[in-house]
């Protein structure tokens, strides 16, 4: 009796023991499995802190996921004359995710350096439509660079009625090298607006003067049956006239064309006999000297 006895409680204690022993023990730690590089099957988000969190289904298990990790910086790569500074960040995880990066644009490009003040290296050329181009050697990165650039204008000082304006011009870069800047004196003087009963300017106020323009009717002689150009020299004379001098028809037979130049057409068709042809001669006026018009009559004679 006394064995038996002993028996069982020796069973008891071995039930005890065993029933004691964790279950860690007995079993391994289940790893999520997501698949792995290219085949890996689960979403990745950072936000703007580098905070990054995946969350996906476990292949395995069938358990939907998520785990959140800071992601900590572990590469900078400077910035080079063009490029931007890089800033790579790493978050590794514990559930069976992959290692995930990020990169985030760090420094901003240096841009090219050309040299500061008396020291800069670069040629500076403007063309006959004022585009400025610069060309010169990149101190940092060695390459040759060349920019044109078409500038903004400003007036600087308006023109008068005699003298000229000036504009400056303004090219702004955008690889490294300085403003560049050019007054010209290009805005043509305005010339006088003269008011015909004053006889002064209207912009400046000063006194006209009276146009010296000498005009006279010539006859010009011309064949019949075609058409024919008579020079203003051999129609009209001129003389003394002070500004350009343009021509219009004022009056006249419907086949004779009197041009800007004075150049007249006689179209063929008219019949033989005089013509007379009123002419208006204007000289534009120059300097102090106004505008002026004469009528003229041009005898036109087909033969």
């Amino acid at each position: 009796m006394k064995k038996t006895m002993s028996l069982l409680l020796s069973l008891v204690m071995v039930i005890t023991a065993i029933a004691a022993m964790p279950f860690a023990a007995n079993a391994e730690e289940h790893v999520h499995n997501f698949g792995k590089g290219a085949e890996a099957e689960y979403e990745v988000s950072w936000d703007e802190n580098n905070v990054c969190t995946c969350t996906g289904v476990c292949k395995e298990c069938h358990e939907t996921v998520t785990e959140t990790v800071q992601g900590v910086l572990t590469e900078t790569t400077k910035p080079s004359c063009t490029e931007w500074g890089m800033e790579i960040y790493t978050a590794t995880f514990t559930k069976g995710f992959d290692v995930e990066t990020t990169a985030n644009p760090g420094d901003e490009p240096l841009n090219h350096f050309f040299g500061t003040g008396e020291e800069t290296e670069y040629t500076v050329s403007w063309s006959a439509s004022n585009i400025c181009t610069c060309k010169g050697k990149c101190k940092r990165c060695g390459k040759t660079i060349k920019e044109k650039v078409t500038p903004k204008k400003k007036v600087i000082k308006k023109a008068t009625c005699t003298k000229w304006g000036q504009t400056k011009y303004i090219a702004k870069f955008t690889q490294g090298f300085d403003t560049e800047t050019e007054i010209l004196e290009d805005i043509k003087p305005l010339g006088h607006k003269f008011d015909t009963k004053t006889k002064k300017c209207k912009r400046c106020k000063v006194k006209g003067k009276k146009n010296t323009l000498v005009a006279k009717g010539k006859t010009a002689k011309v064949n019949k049956g075609k058409t024919v150009k008579v020079l203003r020299k051999k129609a009209i004379y001129i003389a003394k006239a002070k500004g350009a001098v343009t021509y219009k028809k004022a009056k006249g037979n419907s086949k004779i064309v009197v041009k800007k130049n004075g150049v007249i057409v006689v179209k063929k068709g008219l019949k033989k006999g005089t013509y007379k042809v009123a002419v208006k001669v204007k000289a534009a006026g120059k300097g102090l000297y106004m505008p002026i018009t004469k009528k003229v009559i041009v005898k036109i004679v087909v033969k």
